[in-house]
């Protein structure tokens, strides 16, 4: 529950104990129990920051992707994955775009990419309102047009937004931030 719920506090507590443990020579020496699995106990502990699904579990990941980015690299995609049920997926990209690491930027993008990809109607409405609500939160309101195509979406995803996506984002953004004002 702190995990989900104090993430700020917490996560960079298991991150570090996460590179004690992963850059240790005698791993199980990091543990009071020694019958703890340590590549166990490290991947439980990974999979836990990112459950928390927030921009601190980005910030976090970002520096286990530096310490071993092929065992760390998944990380991203499946915080965005755990934002889904928690809260905006785009809002917490948008943090993690922040931060500057190309390693997690290049995880997030493909993240919205697969997210576009999908066939089913319903995310693919919900993907957009939820980008229009985010452009909303990170520019204070509708987006302008360079803010639109030097974001840090629209800019990075391989197939560029169609028209028609351009018009429907512009569309839900101004209809997000008026019902923002109405709330």
């Amino acid at each position: 529950m702190l995990i989900l719920n104090r993430s700020s506090l917490v996560l960079h507590v298991v991150e570090r104990k996460i590179e004690e443990v992963s850059r240790s020579t005698d791993p199980l020496e990091c543990f009071i129990d020694k019958t703890v699995d340590p590549k166990w106990s490290v991947d439980m502990a990974a999979s836990s920051i990112a459950r928390s699904g927030d921009e601190q579990a980005l910030k976090e990941i970002s520096k286990l992707i530096a310490t071993d980015e092929k065992r760390f690299g998944t990380l991203v995609r499946n915080t965005l994955f755990a934002a889904q049920n928690r809260r905006n997926p785009l809002v917490v990209a948008y943090r993690g775009f922040d931060f500057g690491d190309p390693a997690v930027d290049k995880r997030m993008v493909a993240w919205v990419e697969t997210q576009f990809d999908t066939r089913v109607e319903f995310a693919f409405r919900q993907l957009k309102h939820w980008w229009a609500k985010a452009m909303v939160e990170r520019y204070g309101g509708v987006p302008t047009e360079t803010q639109w195509l030097d974001g840090p979406i629209a800019s990075r995803i391989k197939r560029a937004p169609s028209g028609s996506l351009h018009d429907d984002m512009f569309r839900l953004a101004a209809e997000a931030r008026s019902g923002q004002a109405k709330e």
